[in-house]
């Protein structure tokens, strides 16, 4: 058999080295089988190629649509947050704020329920047969004998559920958060008893009369836009919970909220807090997106997360201030008002290093 090829063939191809000449079947075999040997590498150096091309391309598409959802999430920049004001004002699914985000992304799984409140707030939260409690004060005689209990910030109920548990006959919650995804986790969780959680409700307690109260319940009164559309009347709780609520508000917002839990609280009631303290190990740059400090009036610990949720630090003196300031009793006072700094040693496994957690556990008195 005679093979001819082109000097330009046989240039452009390093497998077609064949003399023009008579060859043998074997050697018209092999050359065949090089052939498509080096077809086939060819096809395949194509394909990944193409992979890595596509996988670049997705990569990048996926950062700019996060950026675009971190900017339509959470607002306009504030100082030092370079998280950028978006310009498109027609998305009406968009979420109006960072936690209705973050509950949409992690669901029920992000936080551990916090059985440590039950020895935290034992006082106030576990209750025996010689509590008093709102029912026996009302005369309702057929009704359990609980104290209501307002909880803020109450997420998918990892504080609100183990409390239920270990005193299932002594609280009544109302449930509030600032994410309506987080409020219909709640109410699908298997224990959601209406009987124990009798209101689960949206409401932005940072806004001013958020729980309907001061000007802005006057101005709903008379027609005005008001603040908010909870109307929570005055002295209706024995306790207000917030567990790593505070350290998600601004300090006006903090004012804002706290104005409204003293009003909101019996005369002897108590609001319970746990939150970040100042020299706790989170406290730290590294951990927080875009990396600098949230200006805030006070110029108090602040960083803004990746997810766009803010992150605040407190030292025992500042929290106490936050409250004596809107009118809870101060410490000196008779049965007054206490902050204690709870400090111990956590493992990360994942990077097999022990890390120093710190916060604040307080008990402030109307």
């Amino acid at each position: 058999m005679l093979l001819f090829f082109s000097p330009r063939a046989m240039m452009a191809h390093p497998f077609r080295r064949l003399a023009t000449t008579t060859t043998t079947h074997t050697q018209t075999t092999t050359s065949m089988r090089l052939e498509r040997d080096w077809q086939r590498r060819r096809r395949f150096s194509h394909y990944v190629a193409s992979f890595v091309f596509l996988s670049r391309g997705r990569r990048e598409n996926s950062k700019t649509a996060a950026h675009a959802r971190r900017c339509g999430a959470f607002g306009s920049k504030s100082e030092g947050n370079e998280i950028l004001e978006s310009d498109d004002d027609d998305d009406e699914e968009r979420p109006n704020n960072a936690w209705e985000l973050f509950y949409k992304t992690h669901g029920t799984k992000f936080f551990r329920d916090r059985h440590y409140l039950k020895k935290s707030f034992e006082k106030d939260l576990i209750l025996t047969s010689d509590d008093e409690t709102s029912s026996s004060r009302d005369g309702d005689d057929d009704a359990l004998l609980r104290k209501e209990v307002l909880e803020i910030g109450v997420g998918v109920g990892n504080a609100l559920f183990p409390l239920l548990r270990a005193n299932p006959n002594g609280l009544r919650f109302h449930a509030a958060d600032v994410s309506e995804t987080a409020i219909e986790q709640l109410k699908l969780h298997e224990e959601y008893d209406e009987t124990k959680i009798v209101n689960a409700f949206v409401v932005n307690a940072g806004e001013k009369g958020c729980f309907g109260g001061g000007d802005y319940r006057e101005e709903e009164e008379e027609g005005g836009r008001g603040g908010s559309q909870v109307s929570i009347k005055d002295e209706s709780f024995d306790v207000v919970l917030m567990c790593f609520f505070l350290s998600a508000l601004t300090d006006e917002e903090i004012r804002n909220c706290l104005t409204e839990v003293r009003r909101v609280l019996r005369k002897g009631g108590v609001a319970l807090v746990r939150d970040y303290a100042d020299d706790d190990a989170k406290n730290d740059l590294s951990e927080f997106y875009p990396g600098k400090k949230v200006v805030m009036e006070e110029e108090r610990e602040a960083y803004r997360r990746k997810d766009g949720t803010l992150a605040r630090f407190f030292s025992e003196r500042q929290m106490m201030e936050m409250f004596t300031r809107v009118g809870f009793k101060k410490r000196e006072e008779k049965e007054g008002s206490t902050v204690k700094r709870v400090v111990f040693t956590q493992t990360n496994r994942k990077k097999n290093i022990e890390i120093g957690r710190a916060f604040l556990e307080g008990r402030f008195v109307k």
